[in-house]
């Protein structure tokens, strides 16, 4: 079982099947005892004959023996029979061995808080949970996940990804020969759900390196798909430059959550409107992994990553997230000052994530960080009913339980005060409940131990146990297939984990509406149709239309004037699938239609007068230092980087050329 300092589910491990079902004193288990009657007004004689084996405060002593050890046979399966359909506090039926001890003269109370059963406050639910945008019964997975992934949303990675490449492009005039940036062109929305999914595949494809997803030298770990979809150079450019909002913006001044700003509020939104969480809702944090410098990075030793970036999540009990909040360290600026006087810090986080969900009966569940009596106040005001773990330090609990000390493992006491229930049990160690939505009763789990005894636990237990997981679900299941890496970004790792977030709800919706694919079935249709997708909307929007030219390239492409415009791979293949003609035809067609591997420039090398000079000189290298790479070379053997000092002022290109023999080759051969 959890201690009260521990922030996880609380798993009982005592057999409470002989526990109370209400606190009343029976006569015949006070005849058993010793005991005059069943009033709690005792004799002196009785209170010092009680005096040193008990505490002197009301408690329940629970056996822990499934049965009481002077029953018969019968009698212990008629006791079994009974706990199972038994209404919880109908103590006629339970055969189970209790004391009641009170200090004399002294009614249990503290303050407002009674020696009573509570009155649980349950709330009418009127929410209409399900999903509330219609959606065939023939939907795909990538049906489900467009619900998230919107057009707004692919348009929002387009224009601020490219926005960005040209913002870095401008301030980076002097970039290196050889950097990749050079290459650039702007992305759009097809090739990027292409890029997105080769992204989250390498999630269910899992490999130690990037690279080795487009190694073909290892036939054992080559992944055809991987090359199939996208090249890896293209990839990693587009990860490089991969953005959610823009920098230049002043209206984001000042916020630390800036860089994704954009991207959390879009899926946020979707995850609030798109699904009606159920009646059974919990919240807790979870973590991000992240090791680099970060100002807002968390440590939590309880969390596998131990160091990332902390988010406060709401979920229902199958995992579904309706609700985040990201923690950027003190936030002043983001909870309401007049709620954390009420409720505190803590409780301000509760109310801002349950806010769209208030006054509408909704039975929350929360860990030892958020509970207290004040949250259980604010909220049932509020229509919203509480369960939780608390921790013994907070405010306004009664000292009487606190500080009273439980012998017996099993043993557990409580006190109450209006609607509101404080149980403290002994388990390995203390455990406090506070709640409002359930009496101190204990029920049936419907199991049975080795010896075939019936198990009972206290019934707030038994649903804070079932409905408490609702956020460690969904954290499980990202787990199974993280896309997430090492990055130098950390705004990246964020984005990609919400993504994820979104595509692990739309699988829940799948499941939840009889879809029977399992979770890595579901990814792989996904990113299956999302390239598809993809490479059919490129293959449109680039149909006869030339690849654009690097904005960041030092060397000009002269085109002859009567060469016709370079056609694009997609475009060919586009182009061959589309026209009405033999299959040799369009073959050859879509040969004809490719860019050659190599662009050559004829134009007048075979004739003309040319001399060998210098590479021109750069901010970084003078004039014999700069180099070129060797275009003679580079068709001969691509694989092979051979750079030279030397090219041909008069080509119109300035090719790099070897001095010996590619100068000559390259002006007196055709095919060099």
């Amino acid at each position: 079982m959890a201690a009260s300092g521990d922030r996880r589910r609380f798993v009982p491990s005592v057999d409470l099947a002989n526990a109370v079902d209400q606190v009343t004193m029976d006569a015949d288990s006070n005849e058993e005892l010793g005991l005059d009657g069943g009033d709690d007004d005792w004799s002196s004689e009785d209170e010092s004959a009680a005096a040193d084996d008990i505490a002197d405060d009301v408690f329940v002593n629970v056996d822990i023996d499934p049965v009481s050890s002077d029953m018969s046979e019968s009698e212990t399966e008629d006791a079994s029979d009974e706990s199972d359909g038994g209404e919880p506090g109908d103590s006629a039926k339970s055969h189970v061995l209790f004391n009641e001890v009170l200090q004399a003269n002294d009614d249990g109370s503290e303050g407002d808080w009674k020696k009573a059963h509570n009155t649980p406050y349950n709330p009418a639910f009127t929410a209409q949970p399900g999903l509330q945008v219609p959606v065939p019964p023939e939907s795909s997975p990538y049906d489900y996940v467009n619900l998230f992934l919107t057009d707004a949303f692919w348009d929002l990675l387009v224009n601020e990804t490219n926005r960005y490449a040209a913002q870095f492009i401008a301030a980076h005039p002097n970039l290196p020969r050889r950097s990749r940036y050079r290459d650039w062109y702007d992305v759009d929305v097809g090739e990027m759900k292409v890029f997105l999914s080769v992204h989250l595949l390498m999630g269910l494809l899992w490999k130690p390196e990037v690279d080795l997803y487009w190694n073909k030298k290892n036939q054992l770990i080559y992944t055809p798909s991987f090359p199939a979809a996208m090249k890896r150079d293209r990839w990693a450019i587009i990860m490089s430059f991969l953005h959610f909002a823009d920098n230049a913006s002043a209206a984001a001044a000042g916020d630390k959550l800036r860089k994704i700003r954009p991207l959390l509020t879009l899926l946020g939104d979707r995850f609030s409107s798109v699904y009606t969480m159920e009646k059974n809702i919990s919240i807790d944090e979870e973590l991000i992994p992240w090791k680099g410098r970060l100002d807002f990075k968390q440590y939590i030793p309880s969390k596998r990553s131990r160091f990332g970036v902390k988010s406060f999540a709401i979920c229902e009990t199958s995992g579904y997230m309706a609700g985040f909040s990201v923690y950027v360290g003190s936030e002043a600026g983001g909870l309401d000052a007049d709620i954390v006087r009420q409720i505190g810090k803590s409780g301000a986080v509760v109310e801002r994530l349950i806010r769209p969900y208030l006054n509408k009966g909704y039975r929350l569940f929360v860990d030892n960080f958020y509970s207290s009596v004040e949250l259980l106040d604010y909220l049932e005001t509020r229509g919203t009913a509480v369960c939780g773990t608390v921790r013994k330090n907070r405010k306004s609990l009664p000292k009487r339980v606190v500080t009273t000390k439980l012998r017996t493992r099993g043993n557990f006491l409580f006190r109450s005060r209006r609607s509101a229930l404080l149980v403290k049990l002994l388990d390995s160690k203390d455990v406090y409940i506070l709640t409002n939505m359930f009496e101190p009763t204990v029920t049936s789990t419907g199991k049975r131990d080795l010896q075939r005894k019936v198990i009972k636990k206290l019934t707030a237990i038994q649903h804070y146990n079932k409905h408490m997981g609702g956020v460690d679900r969904n954290d499980q299941l990202l787990s199974h297939y993280s896309a997430l890496r090492k990055t130098v970004k950390w705004y990246r790792k964020v984005a990609t984990h919400f993504i994820e977030v979104a595509v692990l709800n739309a699988y829940i919706l799948y499941k939840k509406q009889g879809g029977k694919r399992r979770h890595h079935e579901f990814l792989s249709a996904v990113f299956t149709a999302m390239m598809r997708d993809g490479k059919t909307l490129s293959d449109s929007s680039t149909d006869s239309a030339q690849e654009p030219a690097s904005p960041a390239s030092a060397t000009p492409v002269t085109t002859p004037a009567a060469a016709t415009p370079v056609t694009t791979h997609a475009a060919a293949t586009a182009a061959a699938a589309d026209a009405v003609v033999a299959p040799a035809a369009a073959a050859a067609a879509a040969v004809a239609a490719a860019p050659p591997a190599m662009p050559r420039v004829v134009e007048d090398r075979l004739t003309g007068r040319h001399f060998p000079s210098l590479v021109p000189g750069t901010l970084s290298k003078p004039a014999g230092k700069a180099q070129k790479r060797c275009i003679v070379c580079q068709s001969k053997r691509p694989s092979v980087r051979r750079d030279t000092t030397v090219c041909c002022k008069s080509c119109a290109s300035m090719p790099g050329l070897c001095v010996s023999p590619c100068f000559e080759l390259y002006h007196t051969k055709e095919k060099y």
